[in-house]
């Protein structure tokens, strides 16, 4: 049976999780959108179209790479163990 102590601890730790995953939405849209931003100022337009292409598949490529990266099912299997060990 929980005490009210314990409760509140809980609530409290929730919180910060939510708290935390709001502000790394955050800064995930913020950076996508101001790899987007880069070089409005370039003024052939075919250019400036495709360097933006190139730069937010290179910034989409590199998030799905750390995530593979991060993934405890690839970290199991190159360690060749039973057990899910998180980075």
């Amino acid at each position: 049976m929980a005490t009210e102590g314990s409760d509140r601890a809980i609530t409290i730790v929730f919180f910060l999780i939510c708290v935390e995953g709001l502000m790394g939405g955050a800064a995930y849209c913020m950076t996508f959108w101001h790899v987007g931003r880069e070089g409005d100022e370039e003024p052939n337009e075919r250019k400036r179209k495709v360097q933006k292409a190139f730069r937010m598949g290179a910034c989409g490529s590199a998030d799905s790479f750390g995530e593979c990266l991060r993934s405890p099912e690839l970290e199991s299997r190159s360690n060749k163990s039973s057990t899910i060990r998180l980075i």
